[in-house]
C-alpha cells in the first residue's frame, strides 16, 4: 500500500494540488486537502464541473457540499457506495479508493503534460552537465566561423511589422514539416542559453519599436536606438575577428569575461525593456478606459437632448409623473398585503421551530437515560468478567480429578434438560395459542353483547331517565376498557422494542459507536448554534 500511496501523492502534485510542509505522505494529508484533490481530479476529467475548493463553515451548507461532490463522482462513473459521510468523515481506505478511480479516469492530455515535464527535466539536466563540464580550449580558428557566442534561432513566430519573402501558407508548411525544435537547432547545448537571451532581447526591442512608431513617440525611439547601437557595438567589441592574431591564453580569458558580462548586460536590458513595455501598456489601457467613459457620457447627453427637443416625449413623461402617486398607493396596498402574509408565515415557522426544540430536548433526555443504562451495563460486564477470571484461577489451581465418565454424564444431563425445556416451550406455545383463541372469542362475544345491550337501552332510554344514565355509564365503561386494552398492547410492543434496542446496542458496541456519537454531538451543537443565529436574524 505504501507504493500506491506514493503514486497517488506524486500524481496529485503533478496535477496541481498544493500541500503543506507537514503533509509529506498520503496518510498525513488532512481531510480538507483530500476533498480539494478530489475536486481537482473531477475538474480535470470534466471541465464543466464548477465546484469551489473552499469548504463552507455551516453544517447545512457542508452537508450539501458533500452531497454535490458525491453526485459528481457518481456522474463520472464511480459505482461503489458514496455519500456526504464518506467525503466529510471518510476513512483513508475510502479516500484511497476514490482517488485511485479518479486518477485512472484522468484524460490523456494530463498524461502528456506529465511526460512533457519529465522531458523538460531531462533537457535541463543535460544543459547543467554541459555547462558544469570543463570547457574546451578555444582556438583562434573557431572565431573565423562564429563571430558571436549566440546562434541564430528560428521559432516560426512572425512579429508585428516584419515581412517574409514567402506566403503565410508556405511558411506554415515549412514550420510544420521541416522546422526543428529550439533545443535541436544549435550544434552544442552550451550555445542554447545565450542564443535564447539574445533572441528574447531582439524580439522585445522589435515589439517596442513597432509600438513607438504607432504612438509617434520620437524621443523614446531615439533612446532605444542608441541602446541597440551600444549593444551591437559591445557585441562586436567583445567578439572581433581581430582576435585571430592573439594567443590562445588571451582568447580564453577574453571569451570567458566577455561571455559573462554580455549575458549580464543582456538580462539587465531585457528587464528594463520589459518595465518600459508594461508602463506603456498601462498608459494605453488608461487612455482606452477614458475614451470609453467619454463616449458613454456623449451618448447619454445626445439622448437627453433628443428628449428635450421632442414635445411628445415631454407630454408622455408628464403623464407618467401624474400617474405616479396612484401607482405608489397601489404598491403600498400590495406591500401591506404581502407583509401580513409574510408575518403569518413567520409565526408558523416560529411555531414549528418551538416544536422541533421540544422534540430535541426530549431526544436529549432519552439519550442521557440510554447512556446511563449503557454505563450500568458496562459496569455489570466488568464485574462479571472479574468473577470469570477468579473462577478460572480457581479451576487452574485445582487438580484434574474429573474422569471421562463424569463429563459424559454431564453432557447427557444437559441433553435431557434441553429436551425437557423444548417440551415445556411447546406446551407454553400451545397454551398461549389457546389463550389467544379464547381472548379473540371473548372479544367477539363482548362486542356482540355490547351491541345488543346498546340497542335495547337506546330504545328504552327515551322513556326512562335512569336507563339514560346507565346507557352513558355503559358507553364510558366500553371506552375505558378499549383504552386499557390498547395501552396493554402498546406496553407489549414497547417491551419488544426495548429488547430489540438492547440487542442492537450489544451488536454495535464493538463498532466504535462512541467515536461516531462524539462526531454527532459536535454536529448537533453546530446545528443548534445555526438555529440560534437564524432565530436572532428572524427577530431582528
Amino acid at each position: 500500500m505504501e507504493e500506491i500511496d506514493a503514486i497517488i501523492f506524486c500524481t496529485l502534485k503533478e496535477i496541481g494540488c498544493e500541500f503543506s510542509e507537514n503533509e509529506t505522505d498520503f496518510t498525513n494529508i488532512t481531510q480538507e486537502n483530500l476533498i480539494k484533490s478530489i475536486i481537482m481530479c473531477l475538474q480535470k476529467i470534466q471541465p464543466s464541473i464548477n465546484l469551489s475548493f473552499t469548504i463552507p463553515r455551516s453544517m447545512s451548507a457542508r452537508y450539501q457540499y458533500g452531497i454535490t461532490v458525491a453526485d459528481a463522482c457518481k456522474k463520472v462513473g464511480y459505482k461503489s457506495d458514496i455519500g456526504y459521510q464518506t467525503i466529510l468523515y471518510g476513512n483513508i481506505k475510502d479516500m484511497r479508493r476514490i482517488l485511485m478511480f479518479l486518477i485512472e479516469k484522468l484524460p490523456k492530455e494530463v498524461e502528456n503534460i506529465i511526460e512533457f515535464k519529465s522531458k523538460r527535466c531531462t533537457i535541463l539536466e543535460k544543459l547543467k552537465k554541459s555547462l558544469s563540464s570543463d570547457r574546451k580550449q578555444l582556438n583562434s580558428s573557431l572565431f573565423s566561423n562564429f563571430s558571436y557566442v549566440s546562434v541564430f534561432l528560428e521559432t516560426g513566430i512572425t512579429l508585428p511589422g516584419h515581412k517574409r519573402n514567402c506566403t503565410p501558407a508556405e511558411w506554415r508548411n515549412f514550420c510544420i514539416n521541416s522546422l526543428k525544435y529550439i533545443t535541436e537547432q544549435p550544434s552544442d547545448l552550451k550555445y542554447l542559453i545565450p542564443s535564447l537571451i539574445t533572441l528574447n532581447t531582439k524580439r522585445l526591442l522589435n515589439i517596442y519599436e513597432y509600438e513607438l512608431k504607432t504612438t509617434d513617440d520620437l524621443s523614446k525611439s531615439r533612446v532605444i536606438q542608441g541602446e541597440i547601437e551600444k549593444i551591437n557595438s559591445k557585441k562586436t567589441s567583445y567578439f572581433n575577428p581581430e582576435i585571430k592574431n592573439s594567443s590562445k591564453d588571451q582568447v580564453e580569458n577574453i571569451s570567458k569575461e566577455s561571455e559573462a558580462t554580455y549575458i549580464e548586460e543582456l538580462v539587465s536590458k531585457n528587464n528594463e525593456l520589459k518595465s518600459l513595455s508594461l508602463k506603456q501598456h498601462s498608459t494605453n489601457m488608461n487612455l482606452k478606459l477614458k475614451l470609453e467613459k467619454l463616449e458613454k457620457e456623449i451618448a447619454v447627453q445626445e439622448k437627453s437632448l433628443n428628449i428635450i427637443d421632442n414635445p411628445e416625449i415631454i407630454a408622455k413623461l408628464k403623464n407618467k409623473v401624474d400617474a405616479a402617486p396612484d401607482k405608489i398607493k397601489r404598491m403600498n396596498n400590495k406591500w401591506s398585503k404581502y407583509e401580513n402574509e409574510q408575518k403569518l408565515i413567520l409565526a408558523e415557522l416560529n411555531e414549528t421551530l418551538n416544536k422541533k426544540r421540544a422534540k430535541n430536548i426530549k431526544l436529549e433526555v432519552v439519550y442521557g437515560n440510554e447512556k446511563l443504562k449503557l454505563q450500568n451495563i458496562f459496569e455489570d460486564i466488568q464485574k462479571k468478567e472479574d468473577i470469570i477470571k477468579i473462577c478460572r484461577n480457581d479451576l487452574d489451581s485445582k487438580p484434574n480429578y474429573n474422569s471421562r465418565s463424569s463429563y459424559t454424564q454431564r453432557i447427557l444431563e444437559i441433553i435431557s434438560n434441553i429436551e425437557k425445556q423444548k417440551i415445556e416451550i411447546n406446551k407454553n406455545l400451545n397454551d398461549t395459542r389457546q389463550v389467544q383463541k379464547e381472548i379473540n372469542s371473548l372479544d367477539g362475544k363482548v362486542e356482540r353483547c355490547f351491541i345488543s345491550i346498546d340497542e335495547l337501552m337506546f330504545k328504552v332510554a327515551k322513556k326512562d331517565d335512569t336507563i339514560r344514565k346507565c346507557y352513558k355509564l355503559l358507553a364510558a365503561i366500553h371506552s375505558n376498557s378499549s383504552s386499557i386494552i390498547t395501552s396493554v398492547k402498546q406496553t407489549g410492543t414497547i417491551g419488544r422494542e426495548i429488547k430489540d434496542l438492547e440487542e442492537q446496542i450489544e451488536n454495535e458496541n464493538p463498532h466504535q459507536a462512541t467515536a461516531n456519537i462524539q462526531k454527532l454531538r459536535k454536529d448537533l451543537e453546530l446545528v443548534k448554534n445555526e438555529q440560534l443565529l437564524l432565530l436572532k436574524k428572524i427577530k431582528n
